[in-house]
């Protein structure tokens, strides 16, 4: 409401309640469809009728931007926590994916292997493509679960092992 003298007066007595919504909105904000807004003091003493100087005088004495100040960190700390939280399931759906995928990707592995083992005469280029598919699937499922890949055998180790590599290290050398 406006005086004679283009100021304007506080609400008619004193409505606790009214400074309770003024001080909460300029520190916590006002959702508006845009997202959440942090109204000036002009803006709430006109949003509300009130004095300019009333409301600064006020928000002075409440100390009302440290209290906007530490809202703000609060809800940043909440909004982080709610972020990270949705991050690590989103992590773990995907984790839980790769090693769906790795599973199925070494029983096909498996299946490969075993039909290389009962037609018996399969190339040690051959085996060692397998096996280090079976290294890159083992590799990505530890890494999935947060763990160091650690398979280090050989390819060569395993197609001698196998009976695949017929040659002898003196004749690979030739």
């Amino acid at each position: 409401m406006r005086t004679g003298k283009g100021t304007k007066r506080e609400p008619k007595g004193n409505r606790g309640s009214h400074w309770d919504e003024i001080r909460r909105e300029y520190v916590q904000g006002i959702l508006t469809p845009k997202g959440l807004h942090y109204p000036s003091l002009s803006e709430l003493a006109q949003r509300h009728g009130v004095s300019v100087s009333a409301i600064k005088k006020r928000a002075w004495k409440e100390k009302w931007a440290e209290e906007r100040k530490k809202w703000k960190a609060r809800l940043e700390e909440k909004i982080q926590e709610k972020r990270s939280e949705e991050i690590a399931r989103e992590i773990v759906q995907l984790e839980r994916k790769v090693v769906s995928i790795a599973t199925i990707s070494l029983n096909v592995a498996e299946r490969k292997a075993k039909e290389y083992e009962e037609r018996g005469n399969v190339s040690e280029y051959k085996f060692a493509r397998l096996m280090e598919g079976v290294r890159t699937i083992y590799d990505t499922a530890r890494t999935a679960l947060g763990e160091a890949p650690e398979l280090k055998v050989s390819v060569e180790y395993v197609a001698e092992f196998e009976g695949l590599n017929d040659e002898t290290e003196d004749e690979a050398e030739d």
